[in-house]
């Protein structure tokens, strides 16, 4: 898997993670635990379920350790990806919710 495929299937996941789990959604009661958690532990629970631009942070490490061989390519690989995933999702989720608003 190159660098770029894996941006977007990050950005994938986190974005529909964050939307599946929102109100009146399939896997809402998993939102409401979480949320529940995010009152009792905000530090931790902001970057993994709370903020879609902190899960791109989170979830890039995660995702790169599974789907990429660790070679010394990834001083600059890494740092870019999550970059890129962030951009990625501040764009998609702003996007979707502003449709969904109108």
């Amino acid at each position: 898997m190159n660098l770029i495929e894996l941006v977007i299937l990050t950005s994938a996941f986190c974005i529909g993670f964050k939307i599946i789990t929102d109100t009146g959604f399939i896997l809402s009661f998993i939102g409401r635990y979480l949320t529940m958690l995010s009152d009792r532990f905000p530090v931790i629970m902001k970057p993994v379920y709370s903020c879609h631009y902190c899960m791109g942070s989170v979830y890039s490490v995660i995702f790169y350790f599974i789907f990429m061989p660790i070679t010394i390519k990834i001083l600059y690989e890494l740092p870019l990806m999550a970059v890129c995933v962030v951009c990625l999702n501040g764009l998609f989720y702003n996007t979707a919710f502003r449709e969904w608003e109108n």
